[in-house]
């Protein structure tokens, strides 16, 4: 296998169960190997070869059955399938599951590469699955909502009165070959108390959004909710005036993750973080990276110490629903220079604009009744009370925490 992105590999490669079927992940550094295989699977998309290395795969082409699939440049489009073949191919990886991968190396093996022995015969590609619910049982797939329902009940999972969440799989394929990682949401999710509503699809979200009437929605997310009608999603959420997440998908190691000071970059970011927010996304959390099994797998996994305070932040999202604004709290955190400077925000007046959201959480019901009438001497109470001191502003400091009966040394103790 050939520059496919390390967790499309893991994939297909543990949709395999036949042991007289083996792989290997091989990097463009090491082309010369592929003259060593029975088979060379390349992934198009992003390839980067100069002409020297288009030549030698063409040149070992000949000689072994190639075939590169989404290719985006025609000079990379390399192929050595006949024509039926290439149809048989292209039919198992368009519809890309983990039925479809299992027949199709059944397919390689017996009918390119022409074995007799052990070998199994394939089935025809079946149609990807799309606009179904799904559970944490691979072969469950419902078209319904009530024949969903009545699977949850019927296997206790259903919780009557209890919260709903829908999870939309958005970026993450449950019928793939991996979906571990997702039954572990699901999972916790309902262990909180939740009812929770998984499904797949690309084109009919609000059909389903609709039919659950959920109390909250979390979308792993690559683009807007609704793509070819944003404003669909846009007014559907303003509707219901519920929370919606959009928990992060790491496509590295978690440890490289961990290193890396930018965390996410360029237009992924901009299709997980930027394009979700303009639905209204809140909470771009990162909940899932990927791990490096023993045989060399790479695989998503959910960071379970994540998993349990989203879990929680979900929950908690869900119960301020049920709790008048006069009794909520709220933290507003503010950026602000040393001494007398102003509040610091990107393009907006930080004062007036601070000022302007408290008066709207006053007018929406929240306890500000000590909110000044005036603009003016709320900054007089920022520069006060708000104030933010130099590690050499010791005096004044101690000022003020006498006046609050703060112990002094025991802040900077601390």
């Amino acid at each position: 296998m050939v520059n496919f992105q390390p967790y499309q590999a893991s994939n297909i490669a543990l949709s395999n169960q036949d042991k007289m079927i083996k792989f290997k992940e091989v990097s463009l550094d090491n082309i010369d190997k592929l003259k060593n295989y029975d088979f060379v699977l390349g992934f198009g998309m992003g390839l980067k070869i100069d002409d020297k290395q288009r030549a030698k795969l063409t040149e070992i082409s000949k000689e072994v059955p190639m075939h590169f699939t989404s290719v985006t440049n025609p000079e990379n489009n390399i192929n050595s399938l006949d024509s039926l073949q290439l149809k048989k191919v292209s039919s198992y990886l368009e519809s890309g599951n983990k039925e479809n991968y299992q027949n199709l190396v059944r397919y390689i093996r017996k009918d390119i590469d022409g074995k007799k022995l052990f070998v199994t015969n394939p089935k025809d590609a079946i149609a990807s699955k799309e606009n179904v619910y799904f559970h944490i049982d691979e072969k469950v797939a419902f078209n319904d909502i009530k024949s969903y329902e009545d699977y949850l009940k019927k296997n206790n999972f259903y919780k009557e009165g209890a919260p709903k969440v829908a999870l939309i799989s958005g970026i993450h394929d449950p019928f793939s070959g991996n979906k571990q990682y997702l039954d572990s949401i699901i999972v916790s999710f309902q262990k909180s108390g939740l009812n929770v509503y998984p499904f797949a699809s690309f084109t009919d979200r609000i059909r389903f959004l609709s039919e659950i009437n959920p109390n909250a929605v979390v979308y792993f997310p690559h683009g807007r909710l609704t793509m070819g009608n944003p404003d669909e999603a846009v007014n559907w959420l303003k509707q219901r005036n519920i929370p919606f997440f959009t928990p992060l998908s790491i496509l590295q190691l978690e440890e490289k993750w961990l290193e890396d000071p930018m965390g996410m970059v360029g237009g992924f970011m901009g299709q997980c973080i930027v394009m979700p927010e303009l639905d209204g996304a809140i909470y771009p959390y990162v909940l899932i990276a990927q791990e490096k099994t023993k045989d060399g797998m790479f695989l998503f996994k959910t960071i379970p110490d994540r998993l349990a305070k989203f879990t929680q932040i979900v929950n908690n999202f869900i119960d301020l629903k049920n709790i008048k604004n006069q009794d909520k709290k709220v933290a507003v955190y503010y950026f602000k220079g040393e001494g007398k400077n102003t509040l610091n925000a990107q393009g907006m007046e930080g004062t007036e604009s601070l000022y302007n959201v408290l008066k709207r959480l006053k007018a929406e019901g929240y306890n500000l009744n000590r909110l000044p009438e005036t603009e003016k001497e709320f900054e007089n109470i920022i520069q006060k009370q708000g104030s933010i001191f130099s590690p050499k502003a010791k005096r004044s400091f101690r000022g003020i925490c006498e006046k609050w009966k703060t112990d002094f040394d025991r802040i900077f103790e601390i």
